[in-house]
């Protein structure tokens, strides 16, 4: 009997298993950081289309408007591109790791929530 191989491969065990658990914190923490910013440009653009007098210029965004009403439309709108992407990010991440390739998934999340921030203060500049 192995015993001393046996506990190598424990250890490599437990070892892998607290690195896919970092993963999917990682994921989970980068998913609220996107959906926080969803929810920053949701009441931005809200703002901004009710004091400026700005039409939207999203026309996939303008037509979920037109049909549900400006606030119900731009939330619909919103929560399905949040469902798009994430599970757009999940079949990304399940890809990269199938073919073991060393890269942080949540960085698209972070880099992605920057860039809805960035636009959504536009509204402010055109109060």
């Amino acid at each position: 009997m192995n015993a001393g191989g046996d506990n190598e491969q424990a250890i490599y065990n437990i070892e892998a298993v607290k690195v896919r658990n970092r993963h999917w914190l990682q994921f989970l923490v980068a998913s609220f950081t996107y959906v926080a910013a969803n929810v920053v440009d949701y009441m931005f653009t809200i703002y901004g289309l009710t004091s400026t007098g700005v039409s939207e210029a999203n026309p996939v965004a303008q037509s979920y408007m037109d049909i549900f009403g400006l606030m119900k439309g731009l939330l619909l709108f919103k929560l399905f591109m949040v469902v798009i992407i994430l599970l757009g990010v999940i079949a990304i991440d399940y890809s990269i790791n199938r073919q073991k390739i060393k890269f942080k998934i949540a960085y698209i999340l972070y880099l992605g929530a920057g860039f809805t921030v960035l636009a959504s203060s536009l509204w402010l500049s055109m109060s």
